[in-house]
């Protein structure tokens, strides 16, 4: 017997719908495209998109990683930051890993983390403030 609906679930698949039609526009894809990188039929991916079906967890989780979305509390949303095509999300091919969040701060009671670009030189060398990031993270471990 199937569920009744309720206004919570069509909230929900609009959002889904409208999260990614703008992330197929911010990719600059169309439908059929779409479509492949989800492994989804073209009519199926209709639905998604037209807010009458809501995608199971693996579509979703492909759409997140294929399209630029994150889901976490806050429902389906795009990414703020865009990676480039082909490459993980926390590392490059040379091994070193990306922090798109330069320049913040987080404290509680027991941690204090800075990150921000460094500039200076590097030896006699002058260094762009785009190439070095400066981490310092401090933990209190007693009182």
């Amino acid at each position: 017997m199937k569920r009744p609906r309720n206004r919570r679930d069509e909230q929900i698949r609009g959002k889904i719908a409208s999260t990614l039609n703008k992330a197929m526009a911010r990719r600059g894809i169309d439908r059929e495209q779409a479509a492949k990188l989800l492994d989804v039929e073209l009519g199926t991916l209709s639905k998604y998109l037209t807010a009458k079906m809501i995608p199971g967890g693996h579509i979703l989780w492909r759409a997140c990683k294929e399209l630029g979305m994150v889901m976490d509390e806050n429902g389906l949303r795009l990414v703020t930051r865009r990676r480039a095509p082909g490459k993980s999300s926390n590392s490059t091919d040379n091994g070193q890993y990306e922090l798109p969040f330069v320049d913040e701060a987080v404290a509680g009671d027991r941690v204090h983390l800075t990150i921000h670009r460094s500039t200076g030189t590097a030896g006699k060398k002058a260094v762009k403030s785009a190439d070095y990031v400066s981490v310092n993270l401090k933990i209190k471990v007693a009182d």
